[in-house]
């Protein structure tokens, strides 16, 4: 929970015999700049949750937990409600950072303006749903976008969504999730996982799916498609799966 004073990181490990937090200020141990901002033991509180409550601004810092069960580390885990992720950032370009798996969370603040936006609550008998794949509703050429496969340009296609006569979306996974996971080239054909569903974080929108970098600002460009959708009456529901 982030504000410019304070940051405060808890985790649920009940068998934990320790945590600690450990702060970095790159998302990688390979980027330019990378340095190590710490290491801080957690305190064990109600029914399993470590707290650490960092005073000063940690706005756009990198961070993991390390917990200690029956005398074992369990090395460095990304936090799994963080709402931004390092280490997965272009379409199909191999990041992952084996020493660490790559997954380092970010502190973020989240000030996005909705306004009024309310969904639009349609009941269920009366929904035409469009199943949409983010990246391929407008990667190919045709889509005539200007940011084609990203969350923008679903909002460029509303006048095509509205001329369907659908009044739903259904996202397929738009959670961060790893492409190159299980990739492999089978009779020449470089394959990986398009559809996404291998979540890395449930909390965290696809970079890839982001026309812009977005650093410090996740989730702004998917939260404009929904305001948007929304505020023309269109309801929006995500695919999400729990493998």
């Amino acid at each position: 929970t982030y504000t410019k004073e304070k940051t405060v990181f808890k985790v649920w490990s009940p068998e934990a015999e320790s945590m600690t937090l450990n702060l970095y200020k790159t998302g990688s141990d390979k980027e330019e700049g990378a340095e190590d901002l710490g290491k801080y033991k957690m305190t064990k509180g109600d029914k399993g949750v470590w707290e650490y409550t960092y005073t000063g601004d940690l706005v756009n810092t990198y961070y993991t937990y390390r917990a200690v069960v029956d005398g074992q580390s369990y090395g460095e885990a990304v936090d799994p409600y963080a709402k931004a992720v390092a280490g997965l950032r272009e379409w199909g370009v191999e990041e992952i950072d084996p020493i660490n798996h790559g997954y380092r969370a970010r502190v973020v603040k989240d000030d996005f303006d909705w306004g009024t936006c309310k969904s639009p609550l349609i009941p269920l008998e009366d929904l035409v749903i469009y199943e949409m794949h983010i990246r391929g509703f407008t990667k190919h050429d045709s889509s005539g976008v200007e940011f084609p496969g990203t969350f923008d340009a679903v909002r460029e296609k509303l006048p095509y969504l509205k001329e369907l006569g659908i009044n739903a979306v259904e996202f397929m996974p738009i959670f961060e999730f790893d492409e190159m996971h299980d990739h492999r080239v089978v009779d020449g054909n470089n394959l990986i996982d398009y559809w996404g569903y291998n979540t890395v974080n449930y909390f965290s929108p696809n970079t890839a799916y982001a026309s812009n970098p977005e650093r410090n600002k996740e989730g702004n460009e998917l939260k404009r498609v929904i305001k948007l959708l929304n505020e023309n009456g269109i309801e929006v529901i995500l695919d999400v799966v729990f493998n």
